[in-house]
């Protein structure tokens, strides 16, 4: 009974381990700390919209920025890599139902 209770307590500490191996901790940052070609982005995206918040992670080893914007009652989640490149601008609705937007979509 004591290998059992052990094992367990063993395999989810692995499995929790190696969920977690591919990303660290997100950690809120303002705008201006942003990497130039993450402010240029961001701006573009962003247009008359709202930034509510920023966080920098990695993601096996590449560093992303996430934003929270809002327009009016819509809320866009805006995913950009370090370099600027666009990764992901999804629509959040008030209900929290997503769709993934093209982003010439947006004013």
């Amino acid at each position: 009974m004591r290998i059992a209770i052990w094992l367990s307590v063993l395999v989810f500490a692995v499995l929790t381990t190696t969920s977690q191996a591919g990303e660290e901790k997100e950690k809120k940052i303002s705008v201006s700390d942003c990497p130039k070609a993450v402010q240029k982005t961001l701006k573009r995206e962003v247009g008359k919209g709202k930034i509510v918040d920023v966080d920098v992670k990695k993601v096996d080893g590449v560093t992303i920025y996430e934003s929270e914007v809002w327009y009016g009652d819509l809320e866009y989640d805006i995913v950009i890599r370090e370099d600027g490149t666009l990764l992901s601008k999804v629509l959040e609705s008030e209900k929290g139902d997503a769709k993934d937007e093209d982003k010439d979509e947006v004013d």
